[in-house]
């Protein structure tokens, strides 16, 4: 409360002018200072300096009601003991009552004198010892019971129902972007109470890199979808903006949490990357298998032709690997494959190099844009490092010898030729490897 020589203050907030400037010449004549406020955002900001003494406000106004402004002050700690009077005749006859609303007193709209006085009343019994006394409703006689106000009243309290009920989040924008409205969906998705929402910018609530995205989200008279997402607080929410009407700049805004979805297309999108990736790798030695093969031949095939450079394909064979097999036993056949394997992907480094199981103990590496000279090179430093196999008989305590054959066939792609005949031409020249003594190795060209 002010110093005794200090004037009491008050805030009036009503659409209607002629109230308006009713209660304030009323209020000003007894010696009070007003402030007023034509709706409810004004009244929220006009509250951001201004700490009145006493609160007076309508029911029914644009942008924020009357009751979801009571509820803003009360939770606002400044205004926790301020007394707020609800000036409204559909207040008077709603059967909810004052204080679910957060107001003190109720005041029935009705004739001025009486609505005058009754105002005069309440603040004079607020400032009395022990408080306000009689009905929490002044005025109530004044006004005629009206079955429209009833049935208005019945009406709203249903669509308050149905929007609370909503799964969705849904607010109610101004052209600012402020929020006028905020169901419990959108209050749980934010995590703020209804009245720490109700008058803030919408876009603030985001992070401040994600802002402008959000606006533009705001805009797009497209539904959103979860690809169009914006992340808050862990979550992943998609935003659709509805207009209201296409004379007035408000728009409803449905929020959906989408982050569920987001991580379910996730996980698919991985489990159909591991399925792709299963179904173009040899399960024994890791690389890639004879469908991938066949399929990158093809793309690099052709990529080489565009760029008119020459491409290479490698052909090996472990040299006797039935008797390797059938002497030391599956288990030490199976080490020798991975061994040549691994060999295989040292020397293929370059990232469209490829090598791949072609088929039982035989393996190929596609090197694009490799002259025959780098063929030859490629194909001496595998066979020298398939020479440093470790592995020793057990029963003899010798080590077993390993070696490959090896065939290269080079081409220069160009329309009167195939990957096909490249391939034929490779293995032509790993047959000659082996018929020649094995270990060896034969670099072919296709001519033109």
């Amino acid at each position: 409360m002010p110093q005794s020589d200090e004037k009491e203050t008050v805030l009036v907030v009503d659409n209607h002018p002629l109230i308006i400037k009713f209660v304030s010449g009323l209020l000003e004549k007894n010696g009070y200072r007003v402030e007023t406020a034509q709706d409810g955002l004004s009244a929220l900001d006009l509250l951001n300096t201004f700490s009145p003494d006493y609160i007076i406000l309508d029911l029914v106004m644009p942008n924020i009601n009357g009751a979801s402004l009571c509820r803003i002050i009360r939770a606002d700690a400044r205004f926790a003991d301020t007394p707020i009077f609800i000036l409204s005749a559909t207040a008077a006859e709603s059967a909810d009552g004052t204080e679910t609303l957060g107001a003190d007193r109720c005041i029935a709209k009705g004739p001025l004198p009486e609505m005058g006085e009754h105002i005069l009343q309440v603040l004079r019994q607020q400032k009395s010892p022990g408080g306000p006394a009689g009905s929490k409703t002044l005025g109530l006689e004044t006004i005629h019971p009206r079955s429209i106000t009833r049935e208005l009243l019945d009406a709203n309290r249903h669509l308050e129902v149905i929007v609370g009920s909503i799964v969705e989040g849904i607010v109610e924008l101004n052209a600012e972007d402020r929020i006028l409205l905020v169901n419990q969906a959108a209050a749980e998705i934010f995590s703020e109470p209804e009245q720490r929402l109700l008058g803030r910018n919408f876009i603030s609530l985001f992070r401040e890199e994600d802002r402008q995205f959000v606006s533009v989200l705001l805009e797009s008279d497209v539904r959103v979808a979860s690809a169009n997402s914006v992340e808050l607080g862990g979550r992943f929410l998609s935003i659709r903006a509805v207009p209201i009407d296409p004379e007035q700049p408000n728009r409803i805004v449905v929020i959906n949490d989408v982050t569920q979805a987001m991580k379910t297309r996730e996980a698919l999108e991985e489990a159909n990357k591991a399925l792709d990736t299963l179904s173009k790798t040899d399960p024994l030695t890791g690389i890639a298998n004879r469908r991938w093969f066949d399929e990158r031949i093809q793309r690099e095939w052709r990529r080489m032709q565009r760029e008119k450079k020459p491409l290479t394909i490698l052909l090996c064979d472990v040299d006797l690997f039935k008797q390797f097999n059938d002497r030391y036993g599956h288990p030490a056949g199976d080490d020798c494959l991975r061994f040549v394997a691994d060999r295989l992907t040292e020397l293929a480094r370059r990232p469209a190099d490829l090598a791949a199981r072609f088929g039982g103990d035989e393996f190929a590496v596609i090197f694009p844009d490799t002259h025959e000279q780098g063929a030859s090179h490629l194909a001496r430093t595998l066979k020298a490092n398939i020479g440093t196999f470790d592995f020793s008989d057990i029963a003899t305590g010798k080590k077993a010898a390993v070696t490959v054959s090896i065939g290269t066939a080079t081409a220069s792609p160009g329309e009167s030729r195939t990957p096909e005949r490249l391939i034929s031409l490779a293995d032509e020249a790993l047959y000659k490897a082996k018929k020649t003594g094995r270990n060896q190795i034969v670099s072919l060209t296709l001519d033109p």
